[in-house]
């Protein structure tokens, strides 16, 4: 599991937002009990991409253990396209 949390910890990739890697650590434990390894890999790269691609500031971006906390690998992300309404 601890070769599992490192993987999952190198995914979380834009600068200035992992934090409290003890804390994202015991919630990566618990978040297991819930999700599967992939689930949480998959669901990480896919917040880091929304992340990039909406231009949110590291200020905005959730820390690790509270992105594990609040089961975020299921959320529904969607890149807003901020020309749909002239279409």
């Amino acid at each position: 599991v601890a070769e599992q949390f490192d993987q999952w910890w190198a995914l979380w990739t834009i600068p200035g937002t992992k934090r409290a890697r003890g804390h994202a650590r015991k919630a990566f434990l618990k978040a297991l009990k819930v999700g599967t390894y992939e689930e949480l890999c998959t669901g990480v790269t896919r917040y880091m991409e929304w992340c990039n691609a909406s231009g949110q500031v590291p200020e905005h971006i959730k820390h690790p253990a509270t992105w594990l906390n609040a089961e975020s690998w299921a959320d529904d992300l969607v890149v807003a396209d901020p020309f749909a309404s002239f279409r």
